[in-house]
């Protein structure tokens, strides 16, 4: 798998929600919030401030810790008030790269192991697609840059920082990535203010998502349908799909149950919207906890015609989302398309 991570803002209500994924930590998150119109498509955005002397900091962890990864995020800027990092690529603590805004110049600034690099323009108030390509190597490792590019591999549509690194880009004793942080920090009160959208990370590893990704829209479609497919017990009522489709973010006072192992529930779903040219990738969220059934395990399903998809087993404790992606459709071991993922079903199966 090349694609590690995918997140669209619009799963969430609060903040708590947004927790609730296990890859994010908050170190200070005193003015972390989700605003649920402000995104870039009008739906969920992540809002970090720098207020009232208080900043935000919050980190997304890299499991795979890949020594290549591209990252992608959409960022509007709400103004250059003082300086203030706003994205910190590290390996433990140690930062091999960072962008900071820039009060001077009312830009933003790159930076690596420290020392300013060059300056690239963000217009305030506006939505700008951001991507990053970071190679860590203490001797011939490289950082590209891109704004606001679109599809494919076409790189005249984008604004590419002119002096793109290459050189020493790892600042500790590992060639690798395993944190980017996300930050707002204030000075006194001159207030920043940072949103975040459609945010992706991948490899360069397999055949699929290994390279830029362009202008990503993360869409997410919930369930609006059971199937003959129906093991779990509701909670109320005989239907299962309204109790396991909230919007934005998870409301716990009704759910299922897998009362027995295999226990297996697949939902329909709503379709894309717009006009999609490409779609990716499939990522099944599911939020889940344990009840007093002992130690259960899960695996989040899609099914694709006749062929099922599934994801390894995920151990279930407090309540948190569950992700899986699936980048290739299970019955054609091909790619997705607008009509395979507008009849998908999807689901969740208890296995043990």
């Amino acid at each position: 798998m090349t694609l590690l991570s995918v997140y669209g803002m619009d799963m969430y209500t609060t903040k708590t929600d947004f927790f609730a994924e296990p890859d994010w930590t908050a170190i200070t998150d005193t003015n972390v919030s989700i605003q649920t119109n402000q995104g870039r498509f009008g739906t969920g955005a992540l809002r970090l401030i720098g207020a009232g002397g208080l900043g935000d900091v919050i980190q997304l962890a890299i499991g795979s810790a890949p020594t290549t990864l591209f990252f992608g995020g959409s960022i509007k800027i709400a103004n250059y008030n003082h300086d203030s990092d706003i994205l910190r690529f590290l390996e433990g603590i140690n930062e091999h790269m960072k962008l900071r805004l820039s009060n001077i110049n009312n830009n933003v600034e790159f930076h690596v192991n420290g020392v300013l690099q060059a300056n690239f323009d963000m217009t305030v108030g506006f939505w700008h697609r951001l991507e990053v390509k970071i190679v860590v190597s203490d001797t011939i490792g490289s950082i590209d840059i891109l704004i606001d590019r679109s599809f494919g591999t076409d790189f005249s549509t984008a604004t590419q920082v002119s002096s793109v690194f290459i050189g020493d880009t790892q600042s500790g004793a590992s060639s690798f990535t395993d944190i980017i942080e996300f930050l707002s920090v204030p000075a006194a009160s001159l207030e920043t203010e940072v949103l975040w959208d459609d945010i992706t990370l991948n490899d360069d590893a397999g055949t699929r998502n290994n390279t830029w990704m362009g202008d990503i829209k993360i869409q997410t479609l919930r369930p609006n349908a059971d199937t003959a497919q129906k093991d779990m017990t509701p909670s109320t009522g005989s239907t299962n799909f309204n109790l396991v489709d909230e919007a934005p973010g998870p409301d716990i006072s009704d759910f299922v149950t897998p009362e027995s192992i295999l226990d297996k529930d697949l939902y329909a779903a709503t379709d894309l919207s717009g006009t999609v040219t490409i779609v990716n990738a499939v990522q099944l969220k599911v939020y889940a906890q344990v009840g007093d059934i002992g130690n259960p395990t899960i695996r989040l399903l899609v099914k694709s015609g006749a062929t099922e998809g599934a994801s390894t087993s995920q151990a279930l404790a407090a309540a948190q989302f569950h992700s899986n992606i699936f980048e290739i459709d299970p019955n054609t071991s091909g790619d997705w398309n607008v009509n395979t993922v507008n009849t998908v079903e999807i689901g969740v199966e208890r296995d043990s």
